[in-house]
């Protein structure tokens, strides 16, 4: 599992890790499980905008975590 960007309090966050967190608040919002949220957050590959596209569209929030995957 990726690293949690939490962990990390101490120090000042690079722009990456500030982006992860935001990534994260926004998918744990729209209601992805905190453990997906982290994955998909983490993930430079995976496509933020298309799982908060689908959850938008209508899509259950733990299915568009899974589609994404």
């Amino acid at each position: 599992m990726a690293a949690d960007p939490r962990d990390d309090e101490n120090e000042l966050p690079t722009e990456y890790v500030r982006v992860v967190r935001w990534r994260l608040h926004q998918l744990v919002k729209a209601g992805v499980p905190y453990d997906d949220a982290v994955t998909i957050a983490n993930d430079r590959e995976q496509d933020y905008y298309v799982v908060i596209g689908m959850i938008s569209h209508g899509c259950d929030p733990q299915l568009a975590a899974e589609i994404a995957r």
